[in-house]
């Protein structure tokens, strides 16, 4: 009996994440496995653009890692520790959990989203949302039959918005995180 009801569980989750592309979306990042995928952010403010290109490193909902040359970003449940490559810094910060963050529009773990009408196009499903609190408001595109993401625009205001391009790397491709040295790093604690 009670791998009936689990069976019809899972069922009715994928015919739902069928109806609803942005299911479809959070079914394909919360699989067990985790996902790794190339990203590329252009944030755009005031006619200049800030290009960064890093690997994000999903785990599962809020437990996840970016990390390109210049900084490792690990985002867990209890806090966010950034280490500066850089400036050979570690900061730990709160966690706050209504605080905007565009790493959790990846994982498709955010409460705080509203998700507007799909529309298929030839880049994709076109998924607009917007955050329940926040002047916030994209457009995520996905694959039609995985919900795989493959772009994402956040308007943060008139003047400034993020464009972020991902391409998943397929398990053979994988890369693994480095681990870094450090040993020698200053270490700054903003949790209070």
């Amino acid at each position: 009996m009670y791998h009936i009801i689990i069976i019809v569980f899972i069922i009715f989750q994928f015919i739902e994440a069928k109806e609803n592309p942005y299911k479809t979306f959070q079914m394909y990042m919360n699989t067990p496995q985790g996902r790794v995928m190339n990203i590329n952010f252009t944030h755009e403010q005031d006619n200049q653009q800030l290009k960064s290109n890093g690997i994000f490193y999903y785990f599962k909902e809020n437990n996840y890692i970016y990390d390109d040359k210049f900084q490792r970003i690990r985002y867990l449940q209890e806090y966010i520790q950034t280490i500066n490559k850089k400036e050979k810094q570690i900061i730990y910060d709160a966690n706050i959990s209504k605080d905007f963050n565009v790493l959790n529009l990846l994982t498709g773990s955010s409460n705080e989203i509203r998700i507007g009408e799909t529309l298929i196009e030839k880049d994709g499903m076109r998924i607009p949302f917007s955050f329940k609190d926040l002047n916030i408001s994209g457009i995520i595109w996905t694959v039609p039959s995985t919900g795989a993401p493959k772009k994402i625009i956040i308007n943060l205001s008139m003047e400034s918005k993020i464009l972020i391009k991902i391409y998943p790397l397929k398990s053979d491709n994988r890369k693994t995180l480095k681990i870094l040295d450090t040993k020698d790093y200053e270490i700054i604690d903003l949790r209070e």
